[in-house]
């Protein structure tokens, strides 16, 4: 972890770094500790041909408050940032090391600055010279110059100094334009106002209500608490879902184990919504499941809509096992065709061989096994003897003309 112009000094059990971060104890619960960093330091070197200045250390971003600089014979004129005396030093806080020059003169005048009846600023002139104006800053307000009287009649043009100065500030305060717009974007009102005044909001508009939504006012999208800039202001709106506009889609949702299921959906009005489904139904495994549907605009979720499914196990009633057609009456030495079973359920395993070499009847079992429950079917398969015998019917002929008598 760092900051510029810090040096991390370490982890703390508490706000005033007194409990040091013990880093070999164990964690065994939700814990906060408190960072602390050390300002750097930084230096000022002053350069003068007067009474040396020993070097100033501070706090890295901090402003530094300058010692006086004597030269006997000689009036203190100011420091400067540079050894050709062109560039003024100005206070502000400080992130670097820095060099200042001072500059003395046998003769200087003093120029005050005043704005709002308070002197801000003084500034030691040498004598002949013109002075570099103080250039003031004041939120909401345009600085308009300088001038020689309180009641800002007598604008002060630059001249060379003979004498000391008091110079008078004016600010013009800013006027700025608050605009006004409602739910659909158009413009309802239109303020004019002073800088940092607090400007009074129009009667809250409202917002119909969609499809799926209705809306909320929140809050104005700007801070109207103090202007300080032109503003296009907006109604800001809580999206509250309309649960009415979705429902489910008539469907099945109880079935037993191994019986199909289908997800039926939900009827949604608004089309610009989408739907994300989450699908935990197994079909295989008995249990009630909570199918969830996920209303969604974008990657915002607004709603979730459930469905209940239930999966009931079986019993022996409800595995059902049918026989195929097949000839199960087989003579001797004839040959059995196995004609197998079909269950709604599982798979059928065939047990049993039928031995037709011989008479007899054989039990042909058919088992099927699900969820731990097992239920069986039989087919009984008899072999015979031939039995057939050949019976003669005596057939007549006709008597004709009694040519056999």
């Amino acid at each position: 972890m760092t900051r510029d112009g810090y040096t991390l000094n370490g982890y703390f059990y508490d706000e005033a770094y007194t409990l040091p971060y013990d880093d070999s104890a164990p964690i065994t619960e939700d814990t906060t500790l408190y960072v602390e960093f050390i300002p750097n330091q930084v230096t000022i070197t002053f350069v003068t041909d007067g009474n040396p200045i020993e070097p100033l250390v501070i706090d890295y971003g901090s402003i530094p408050v300058l010692p006086d600089a004597t030269k006997d014979g000689y009036y203190f004129v100011d420091w400067y940032l540079d050894a050709s005396f062109n560039t003024r030093y100005i206070e502000e806080p400080l992130y670097d090391d820095l060099t200042l020059y001072v500059r003395f003169a046998e003769d200087v005048y003093t120029v005050s600055y005043i704005i709002d009846d308070i002197i801000i600023y003084t500034q030691n002139v040498e004598s002949g010279e013109t002075p570099s104006l103080y250039e003031p800053t004041k939120d909401g307000y345009d600085f308009i110059g300088w001038f020689l009287d309180e009641y800002f009649n007598n604008p002060y043009l630059a001249q060379s100094m003979d004498t000391d100065l008091t110079l008078y500030g004016q600010f013009d305060q800013l006027e700025y334009t608050i605009r006004f717009y409602d739910s659909g974007g158009n413009l309802t009102d239109t303020i004019i106002i002073y800088s940092g005044d607090e400007v009074e909001a129009p009667s809250i508009p409202d917002k119909p209500s969609s499809l799926s939504f209705h809306y909320v006012f929140s809050h104005w999208s700007e801070d109207l608490s103090t202007i300080n800039s032109n503003l296009d202001v907006y109604p800001v709106y809580d999206k509250h879902f309309r649960p009415e506009s979705v429902q489910l889609n008539p469907g099945i949702d109880t079935v037993y184990l191994g019986e199909p299921w289908n997800d039926t959906g939900i009827q949604m009005q608004d089309p610009d919504l989408t739907i994300s489904v989450i699908n935990p139904v197994d079909i295989d495994v008995a249990g009630e499941y909570t199918l969830i549907y996920q209303i969604r605009d974008e990657d915002v979720i607004y709603y979730e809509f459930n469905r209940i499914v239930t999966i009931l196990p079986l019993n022996e009633s409800m595995i059902e096992i049918s026989l195929n057609r097949g000839i199960s009456t087989i003579i001797v030495g004839g040959h059995y065709i196995e004609a197998g079973a079909r269950s709604n359920v599982g798979t059928v395993e065939i047990i049993g061989d039928v031995d037709t070499s011989q008479a007899g009847v054989t039990q042909i079992i058919y088992r099927v096994e699900y969820e731990g429950i097992v239920v069986e079917r039989v087919r009984y398969v008899h072999v015979v003897e031939d039995q057939t015998t050949m019976q003669l019917v005596p057939i007549y002929g006709k008597k004709e003309d009694d040519l056999y008598a």
